[in-house]
């Protein structure tokens, strides 16, 4: 993988012969999908638009095949003997819509073919530098599942020209000295998504203690989704307010401004030469450490 603004992107190829191109990784969803000809609404992306013509292992699924049937419940839009058409939506509000097909899916140098994806014809939104999203959550239209990965794993690099590797299956499991690790888990009303249990947050030396986000088995509610599509770190207002009362009793030497314009309500101006220190952690149930809000969901 690699990093973009807001973003990392993962190589992928799709069809005989593959065509390549870079999609958004994104662990909070689960529909991999690209942008095809013709395309009715398309974003304007670095690779050419994939030609279902061009490729002898495309195949259009049917609303009978199982994959349509794991299309969430109101995401279909057509049915039709031969043609399973969808529309599939984001938190953020920007969707994709087209029909599900099949072909031969590169990763690196080994081929699988038959792995359902969507044929975006009307895709809206900012999926910056993409070519579409490969969906690597839990549920049956996700690559892991797909390709049946037992695991994978990822390191994000923090410095943006190296690359970020992302493993598959035996090779996905991450040893030595600083590796620290701590428990997915799942919501039975949201299985797809994958849960850590959020116990508090640190600003600097500040521990800031958040309850509130451990998951309610009773109803689904709260939790802490990681979710490598979201940009920003989301919580729950009761949670944010209580980090933000921290993250001001910290900043006291530096001006607060208006964040307005980029829909942000905690701003602080600092001379450019400084380079900004107050560390933000999160706390786990294993001590493991490592925003607008939706509802009760924590999400990272």
């Amino acid at each position: 993988m690699k990093a973009a603004p807001g973003d990392y992107l993962m190589q992928i190829s799709i069809g005989t012969p593959a065509l390549t191109f870079w999609a958004i990784a994104d662990t909070g969803s689960d529909l991999i999908w690209t942008q095809c000809i013709p395309c009715t609404k398309c974003f304007a992306q670095p690779s050419p638009y994939f030609d279902p013509s061009k490729t002898s292992s495309f195949q259009k699924l049917p609303c009978s095949s199982n994959l349509c049937e794991a299309l969430p419940q109101g995401d279909h839009t057509s049915c039709t003997a031969s043609e399973c058409g969808y529309y599939y939506s984001y938190v953020d509000t920007a969707y994709t819509k087209g029909y599900l097909a099949t072909d031969t899916v590169g990763l690196g140098t080994v081929s699988i073919p038959k792995v359902g994806f969507g044929c975006g014809t009307y895709n809206v939104g900012n999926f910056g530098k993409s070519a579409g999203l490969v969906g690597l959550a839990r549920g049956k239209l996700s690559l892991v599942t797909q390709i049946g990965a037992q695991k994978f794993s990822y390191c994000l690099a923090s410095d943006q020209t190296k690359p970020s590797p992302l493993l598959f299956g035996s090779i996905a499991t991450l040893t030595g000295s600083g590796v620290q690790n701590t428990p997915l888990i799942t919501n039975r009303f949201y299985p797809t998504y994958y849960y850590l249990n959020l116990l508090g947050i640190f600003v600097g030396p500040t521990h800031v203690p958040i309850l509130s986000g451990t998951l309610n088995p009773e109803n689904g509610d709260g939790g802490l989704i990681i979710d490598s599509g979201t940009t920003f770190t989301f919580l729950e207002r009761a949670g944010y307010s209580l980090v933000a009362q921290a993250f001001i009793s910290q900043m006291k030497n530096y001006r607060a401004i208006s964040g307005s314009k980029y829909g942000l309500d905690l701003c602080f101006q600092y001379p450019k030469e400084r380079r900004f220190r107050n560390r933000f952690k999160n706390f786990f149930s294993t001590g493991l450490t490592g925003a607008r809000m939706l509802s009760n969901l924590w999400l990272m």
